[in-house]
């Protein structure tokens, strides 16, 4: 099963959970702090998320150390990581520091390292259970990332054998020459390819590597926010935003009703080498089909290239955005 999250911060606790050791002292928040969940779940609000400066975080990704610290990437100025430890067994954090210097998405915890990934790299720091802050670091894992245009942000994920993934997004929507050009076609080869719009592999332990072309495990991918290495066959996941703008840029070929429902929010499978078909091709939800996108030729029924990209094992309604993902 897999657990598909948006952007909300809160610990979900199975009921099985509850039934054990900590069942006299977890007790969860009326209307599981304002999340609709599933049953056989509840959530406890850990804390409201909040800056230096009192103002509310913008926060995503959420890593948890082995003795329980919770650690998130804050997207808002001044940015770093909030941290969070519940020293009393209730599910509330009463201890919350801060700490670094730059917003970022993409957090992970491989002890004894904590990484973090703001827009333009990959750090670590070395942490202790000692202690919520950083005994040392950070170090810069990779460096020279792209972080101008769309989709700037970089999530990641961390194998047991110490392969680092990062999902790195594309600088347009739909890689038209002109990006928002009604009926404007798109380049061919999208030159986002070599340094973007899909998945990278890296070393975890080795300091001073940078991106590049080299490193690229999978392409022709969007945006890809939520990602998760599934533990019965060690492999990695994700869910693509997809393109939008399907009506406003192509009114001849889109109605409305179309934008509103096309393209659909694809769960893939990554593997070395994979293409997935942006920005050439889109999965059409209705048809469950690959095809080509308007940009390149496609009339919302053609599927062309499109057959050779990989499909998607399920799709979600249209701009859903999955921004977290969990195997359990």
């Amino acid at each position: 099963r897999v657990l598909i999250a948006v952007s909300l911060f809160a610990v979900i606790v199975s009921f099985q959970a509850l039934h054990g050791i900590a069942a006299h002292r977890l007790t969860c928040d009326a209307g599981n702090g304002g999340l609709t969940l599933p049953g056989g779940f509840c959530a406890i609000v850990v804390a409201d998320a909040k800056t230096a400066t009192g103002a509310p975080a913008r926060i995503r990704d959420i890593a948890v150390a082995p003795n329980g610290d919770v650690f998130v990437a804050n997207q808002s100025a001044p940015g770093g990581v909030l941290a969070f430890r519940d020293t009393d067994g209730d599910g509330k954090a009463d201890q919350t520091p801060q700490f670094g210097t730059t917003p970022g998405n993409g957090i992970y915890f491989k002890s004894p390292y904590l990484y973090f990934a703001p827009n333009n790299r990959i750090e670590r720091y070395l942490m202790s259970p000692a202690s919520l802050t950083p005994v040392s670091g950070p170090d810069v894992i990779v460096s020279g990332m792209p972080a101008t245009g769309n989709h700037v942000t970089k999530t990641i994920v961390i194998t047991d054998s110490g392969t680092l993934f990062v999902g790195v997004g594309s600088s347009t929507d739909s890689c038209q020459a002109v990006p928002g050009t009604v009926g404007g076609l798109g380049i061919d080869p999208c030159p986002d390819m070599p340094i973007r719009a899909g998945v990278w592999q890296y070393v975890a332990n080795l300091p001073g590597q940078v991106h590049s072309a080299t490193g690229r495990f999978a392409t022709e991918l969007r945006n890809l926010v939520a990602i998760a290495l599934n533990p019965y066959d060690g492999e990695l996941y994700g869910i693509q935003h997809g393109r939008g703008n399907l009506n406003r840029l192509f009114p001849n070929l889109f109605t409305p009703q179309d934008d509103a429902e096309l393209p659909a929010e694809e769960f893939l499978h990554f593997f070395q080498g994979g293409h997935y078909g942006w920005p050439y091709c889109y999965y059409d939800g209705r048809q469950q089909k690959k095809v080509l996108a308007p940009e390149y030729g496609g009339d919302g029924d053609t599927v062309g290239r499109c057959a050779d990209t990989e499909d998607p094992l399920l799709a979600f309604p249209a701009h859903y955005a999955p921004n977290g993902m969990h195997f359990y």
